[in-house]
């Protein structure tokens, strides 16, 4: 502040210098901005008037605060310009092309604080050029890789507001007016799921005995949390007394989470973990041909629950699979969970905000409003910021059954919502949400859904189209799982599943998915997730996950933009390096072959390399790359792709490997394929 006012003098002006030509705490200039922010060396210690001026610092309403917050809006509004400026221009990048994750960790690698800081703006400037222009821009259209859409025009500015604020809302002590918006939020959004009327929420919407619900940091604890009630109402000793002895209060032998076998990991691998339900007791139903819970092998698990006295805490149902989109049946998991006594979470983490658009609400969500909870993430279909989760509860003293109180907050006669809350400090992200249902409407809203949708069919069509393409299944919303098919392994998923040549083909395919999704992510143009799942159509050795690349239509994303993402797949797998066949073991080579001299011979596999591998062989380690390695029979398709590496890896600068032609691929994948055969 004193530097803009133009004094360079007197004890409490800083120089701050962006050095270009020297290091400074091990950082180069070239990787990032190094700070200097030393203080002049004749700066007196500072004496206690100046101590007293440091803390009005950190008085708003101090001149020199808003002098020092306008500086930093300014330097903020500049860089944030920049990045915009990035999204528009003619390349519509969604990061910079070829920088790795271990290139940015070396710009960050101080761990020694500095004695004297540096000004706001410096460390922008020096933020800025140490890494921000490699971020990910995740509001970009071709972004249609994971749930992290686009955000509204007006979340940064209110941001700025809601930061200046500092509400926190685990007592309305501290955010008399964000407690009340919080709830008034949840009100609204608990109407759309539960359609209960004026009178129900005119009662129970702002009623410090009760919760509609309420906001969290995300799914994951929104989830927990919907699961502990269920926990506590199944047991209610249970967290007094330890699961184990609430179980053996009831006679039951164990407690059980029954759910798909697409529910997400904060289910499964977190929340069982963490409410001692214990990840084993995770019992997982398949799935059908449309990827959805098998409503018949569900009931089968419920009785056979039921026989082995296992207590089932809850039936988790999934409303927008994370892996492929899909939603379960809603209507029929409710009577199902009426039926054997127990409780229906559904985790609409990404579907849930679909609500909106009135032909989702009578398909695809038909049935929530039976549901005893719901997570929705506001950050994934409803345009707000990262962190802002919400879990619904169908009845409104539900919630009792987690409540807790204590002596300074959250007192049991308060409105204070940390009363229900697994988290403590929380911030006011609910006035996010709560901006956006009320500027945005619930006709808009609709239409956004409708826009996505569009979008998302435009783009299964034209992978349905394309002879190079394969749709896993129909989308039922707005997330595609799909495979790119060069024509050369086409002709391998013409035979009989389980056989040798199909699964050759097929480890084939997935070594393609892999290898152009991460040339996709180093190239930067656009971006695709992928993973990997049981593929419902083909029986693959030892219930191999088939690889998958993964579409997400985001909101900003339009149909050209879509439609774009395949031609770049075709062009990006165009200029991969060849690979050899799935099933060809990996040869060394020479120079003096690979540079294609008509007389060389195939030369030996370096001493070294072949030593390393024979000692791995005979400990029976399927990660050798040894060509005849008895271990690797039966081993997984993983670890056989790992063990034909291992050599490779292995190799100097000065060896490479043989690259067949490319008209010689397809004949060599059929010979493979005859080869493993026999």
């Amino acid at each position: 502040a004193a530097q803009r006012r133009g004094s360079t003098t007197g004890p409490r002006a800083h120089q701050h210098r962006v050095h270009s030509d020297e290091r400074t705490d091990g950082l180069r200039a070239r990787d990032g901005l190094a700070l200097d922010c030393r203080p002049p060396t004749t700066r007196p210690l500072r004496r206690a008037a100046e101590a007293d001026r440091m803390e009005m610092s950190f008085d708003p309403a101090s001149a020199e605060y808003a002098a020092q917050m306008q500086a930093a809006d300014r330097a903020v509004d500049g860089v944030l310009e920049r990045r915009l400026a990035t999204m528009r221009d003619g390349a519509r990048r969604v990061c910079a092309p070829n920088v790795s994750s271990a290139q940015i960790a070396a710009r960050f690698a101080v761990s020694e604080l500095p004695a004297d800081g540096c000004a706001p703006d410096a460390y922008l400037a020096a933020l800025e050029a140490r890494g921000l222009h490699d971020e990910m821009l995740i509001q970009s259209p071709h972004m249609l890789g994971h749930m992290s859409g686009a955000i509204t025009p007006w979340a940064a500015p209110l941001g700025r507001l809601v930061h200046a604020m500092h509400a926190n809302v685990v007592k309305t002590e501290t955010a008399k007016v964000a407690t009340a918006v919080e709830r008034e939020t949840v009100a609204m959004l608990h109407r759309e799921f539960f359609r209960e009327g004026g009178d129900f929420y005119a009662k129970y919407a702002h009623e410090p005995r009760a919760c509609l619900g309420h906001a969290t940091s995300g799914g994951t604890t929104a989830n927990l949390e919907a699961l502990w009630l269920a926990r506590n109402l199944a047991l209610p000793s249970a967290e007094a007394r330890g699961i184990g002895s609430a179980l053996r209060d009831g006679g039951w032998s164990e407690g059980v989470i029954v759910t798909s076998r697409l529910a997400h990991y904060s289910v499964t691998a977190k929340a069982c973990g963490v409410l001692g339900i214990g990840t084993d007791n995770v019992l997982r139903v398949r799935t059908d041909a449309r990827m959805r819970i098998d409503l018949a092998d569900l009931r089968a698990t419920l009785i056979r629950c039921a026989a082995r006295h296992l207590k089932v805490l809850a039936i988790v149902a999934v409303a927008g699979s994370t892996e492929c989109g899909s939603f379960d049946p809603l209507t029929e998991c409710a009577a199902l969970a009426r039926e054997f006594g127990t409780w229906l979470h559904v985790d609409a983490a990404w579907g849930g905000g679909l609500i909106f658009g009135p032909a989702v609400r009578a398909t695809l969500l038909r049935g929530i409003e039976l549901a005893d909870s719901i997570t929705v993430d506001a950050h994934k279909q409803l345009l707000t910021p990262i962190g802002l989760g919400i879990v619904l509860y169908r009845s409104p003293t539900a919630a009792l059954a987690t409540a807790k109180s204590a002596s300074y907050i959250i007192r049991p006669d308060s409105h204070d919502l940390g009363r229900y809350t697994l988290e403590g400090s929380r911030p006011a992200s609910a006035y996010f949400l709560h901006m956006n249902l009320l500027v945005l409407g619930a006709r808009m809203l609709g239409q956004l859904v409708d826009r996505k949708l569009r979008v998302s069919r435009a783009l299964a069509h034209a992978i349905e189209r394309a002879p190079d393409f394969e749709l896993l299944v129909a989308p039922e919303a707005d997330i595609l799982l799909f495979r790119h098919v060069p024509a050369g392994l086409a002709a391998g998923l013409t035979a009989p599943s389980a056989s040798a040549a199909r699964e050759a083909a097929e480890n084939a395919l997935d070594d393609v998915q892999r290898r152009v999704q991460d040339a996709l992510k180093d190239a930067g143009r656009t971006f695709l997730s992928r993973t990997a799942l049981l593929d419902p159509r083909v029986e693959r050795a030892g219930g191999t996950p088939t690889v998958f690349l993964r579409a997400v239509v985001n909101v900003q994303s339009s149909q050209a933009d879509a439609l774009a993402v395949l031609d770049d797949v075709r062009r990006t797998h165009a200029l991969l390096p060849r690979a050899e066949p799935a099933d060809a073991p990996y040869r060394a080579r020479s120079v003096a072959e690979q540079a294609g001299a008509a007389d060389s011979r195939r030369a030996p596999p370096l001493k070294d390399a072949e030593a390393a591998s024979e000692r791995r062989c005979a400990q029976g380690d399927v990660s050798c790359a040894h060509e005849r390695c008895p271990a690797a029979e039966g081993a997984q398709p993983e670890a056989l792709d790992t063990r034909r590496r291992r050599l490779a890896d292995a190799l100097p600068a000065s060896a490479s490997l043989v690259r067949s032609p490319p008209a010689m691929e397809a004949p060599l994948v059929m010979v493979a394929g005859i080869m493993v055969a026999l």
